[in-house]
């Protein structure tokens, strides 16, 4: 899409990252509340985590490189918080 149409590309990656941190913000903050079961805690969860992690090799051809890195490091953070909580649900079965 790039190539041929980059405010468009530009336009669906802010889009496309805002949704992410939003979703990804929202199950952090309701399973730190403790809202909800461990069955909360399902390997999907993850999904707005590794978008986070995919965003910078999109961000980085469309010039936006500040934002690149804030996103791997939120990735990486969000990661870091939801990876023992998943690994604590495989323990406890």
């Amino acid at each position: 899409l790039l190539p041929w149409a980059p405010r468009l590309a530009a336009t669906l990656l802010i889009v496309a990252v805002a949704l992410h941190l939003m979703i990804g913000l929202a199950i952090i903050a309701r399973v730190f509340r403790g809202e909800g079961s461990t069955a909360l805690l399902v390997p999907p969860l993850l999904f707005p985590l590794v978008g986070n992690i995919v965003a910078p090799l999109v961000a980085a051809p469309l010039g936006f490189l500040t934002l690149g890195w804030m996103l791997l490091g939120i990735g990486a953070l969000l990661w870091v918080m939801v990876m023992p909580l998943l690994l604590w649900r495989m323990l406890q079965g």
